[in-house]
């Protein structure tokens, strides 16, 4: 894998691991090699394109297309920086280490609000949507126990054992980060557009997805 960056990227740069990720069969792993082989998405990209390089189960025809239309992944980067949305690459120094060290892992995150060193000693609080009111009483003194031993509470942002966790969190002044399911321009349910507000204000909202998915 190449090292991690040291310089801010640019808009185009960015568009183009988008691109990369947007190719027909590419997967994380596929992803993966080609950063190993060709350093960065763009060169990657082209050889994919110019039948210069082949990887197992990626359609030429769509690395042809997503390369063709490199200049439409901009506006995504620009909508992104409007939304205060940043595109934290695998290389990048903010890329979250719990992740980073993974076999398998995603190339990039959106990430919305800020992490810190200390997020790094984290626990992941998840259970049911429908809990009992003991269940919740029971995640929220977990959560507070936890962010006063100086531990980050990581969760899900759903309805349930997720969001008592979440505000627990918060209410004890400690951080939190939410890993959701849809793409960070969008909150689910929606009930909890609030909540996601403020968890931004004291740690992150992270997702693999694209804007609208």
């Amino acid at each position: 894998m190449s090292t991690r960056s040291v310089s801010p990227p640019t808009e185009i740069d960015i568009a183009w691991w988008l691109a990369l990720a947007d190719v027909t069969g590419i997967g994380w792993s596929g992803y993966a090699r080609l950063l190993d082989r060709f350093g960065a998405p763009q060169p990657a990209l082209e050889a994919l394109a110019a039948g210069a390089h082949k990887v197992s189960r990626v359609d030429m025809a769509s690395a042809q297309q997503v390369c063709a239309n490199i200049e439409h992944y901009r506006p995504v980067v620009s909508r992104c920086t409007d939304l205060g949305i940043t595109v934290v690459r695998c290389i990048d120094a903010e890329f979250p280490a719990n992740i980073q060290a993974l076999a398998q892992k995603p190339p990039f995150l959106y990430r919305k609000g800020a992490t810190q060193a200390g997020d790094e000693r984290c626990v992941a609080l998840v259970g049911s949507l429908t809990p009992s009111e003991d269940g919740v009483k029971r995640a929220r003194r977990l959560a507070g126990l936890l962010v006063e031993n100086g531990f980050t509470i990581v969760s899900g942002l759903a309805r349930g054992i997720d969001t008592a966790s979440h505000t627990a969190a918060l209410d004890a002044r400690g951080r939190t980060l939410a890993a959701v399911g849809t793409g960070l321009d969008l909150v689910y349910p929606p009930e909890n557009e609030s909540l996601a507000a403020q968890i931004v204000q004291q740690g992150a909202l992270f997702s693999q997805f694209p804007l609208g998915a």
